[in-house]
């Protein structure tokens, strides 16, 4: 498997103002907006403010809609750079757990090891329909998509 290389857009911005709630929709915002990652970072701005830092990697494409978005928070001003960046392979593997729910696995290659995350959504689907506990869903679709499902 070949690694990607491309270039993202990265926008930012500091808020001491803005409560956790606030940011949490501005990340979903911005995440159903299509972004490709939002996050928040704690931080410690002048005069010792507690604060977080808003980050969100984009396509250049999408820049300019995604500053938009910053209206859901207090920012009154934003960074905006460019970064390279390296992308390992990946493809989707429906795995089927021993009960006969399904999970999607993200699979992919680093050094010659096979790495498998299930993805949130659908194990987050297994605990509502099934009760289990999320870690116990996690666990036997990463072990399946391994192939390790026989040790369970």
């Amino acid at each position: 498997m070949e690694k990607r290389k491309d270039t993202v857009q990265i926008l930012e911005t500091n808020v001491d103002d803005c409560s956790g709630e606030q940011l949490g929709y501005a990340i979903e915002c911005l995440m159903k907006a299509g972004a490709l990652d939002a996050s928040c970072f704690p931080i410690y701005m002048k005069k010792n403010r507690v604060a977080y830092m808003l980050q969100v990697l984009c396509r250049k494409e999408q820049q300019e809609m995604l500053e938009d978005i910053f209206r859901e928070t207090t920012s009154i001003g934003l960074r905006r750079y460019e970064e390279k960046r390296r992308i390992l392979p990946r493809t989707f593997e429906e795995i089927r757990l021993k009960d006969g729910h399904n999970v999607t696995v993200k699979v992919c290659e680093h050094h010659g090891q096979k790495f498998c995350y299930p993805e949130f959504e659908t194990v987050k689907k297994v605990c509502e329909e099934t009760g289990r506990a999320y870690r116990d869903v996690y666990d036997e679709a990463s072990a399946a998509a391994g192939g390790y499902y026989e040790n369970l």
